[in-house]
């Protein structure tokens, strides 16, 4: 579902992660189409769980609507992924490579990235080069993994 809203609306995903309750997406617009495009993501993954369930026409799946905020520097970006990347290790204590709904093991080179994800234009935030950009952004999320319950804010950098 949101494979088709990314490429409806143009957006290039640079980091992204599911959890058991949300779900975060960091994205570069083309043209806009934000709010419709969650709108639709999050409109037909309601009317589907409801489906599933047998509940339809019980009201909203969701209780709040999305948290966006414009990132204004290359530093928010790469600080912003990796507070992606470690909502998991938050969460659970795995570690972030170990996340089977996260794109930071392809980001790494770990694993081939899905459809929607474009692991690269985060790299090009950090080196010219993959390979220097993948061991530095990694070197950067490990060094975000602290003892549980200490874990970083969005704005920890």
């Amino acid at each position: 579902m949101y494979a088709r809203a990314a490429t409806k609306y143009g957006w290039t995903t640079l980091e992204w992660v599911l959890m058991a309750n949300h779900h975060h997406f960091v994205i570069e617009l083309a043209n806009g189409g934000l709010s419709e495009g969650l709108r639709e993501l999050h409109g037909g993954f309601s009317r589907r769980i409801h489906a599933i369930y047998g509940v339809t026409g019980q009201g909203h799946l969701f209780r709040h609507g999305f948290f966006a905020r414009q990132l204004h520097t290359e530093g928010e970006v790469v600080v912003a992924c990796r507070y992606v990347d470690l909502n998991t290790t938050r969460a659970t204590g795995e570690a972030p490579e170990q996340a089977a709904w996260s794109g930071y093991a392809a980001t790494i080179g770990l694993a081939h990235p899905r459809p929607f994800h474009q692991p690269g234009e985060l790299l090009k935030h950090i080196s010219p080069t993959p390979a220097r950009a993948r061991t530095a952004y990694r070197r950067f999320v490990e060094e975000g993994i602290v003892p549980s319950g200490h874990g970083p804010s969005p704005n920890d950098g």
